[in-house]
């Protein structure tokens, strides 16, 4: 489930002209979430896994959570870059009122 998630919010970030910068946030909130829960798991969870499955499924919260907070900066730089052309103003002459 949170690899589909880490898919989903790669896609919509990297696959359309216009990136949808949202969710990957959000799929980094809910990462943050299941890393919190999985540091201090209730105890049905810790019957149900063992530790070194609780420290692979935390450790791939984190990074999941750590990889969609930087991502969207740095594809919101490049389309920024892409899309928005600061040096045509510079060029272009202002015109005098008188």
């Amino acid at each position: 489930c949170l690899i589909l998630l880490w898919i989903l919010g790669l896609g919509v970030l990297f696959v359309p002209r216009y990136p949808l910068f949202i969710m990957p946030l959000m799929v980094a909130w809910g990462a943050m979430g299941i890393w919190v829960e999985l540091s201090d798991p209730r105890t049905i969870i810790l019957q149900s896994y063992n530790q070194t499955e609780l420290k692979r499924m935390k450790g791939a919260a984190i990074a999941t959570c750590i990889e969609h907070l930087l991502l969207p900066l740095i594809r919101f730089a490049f389309h920024f870059a892409t899309t928005y052309s600061v040096t045509e103003k510079e060029d272009d002459p202002i015109p005098s009122r008188v």
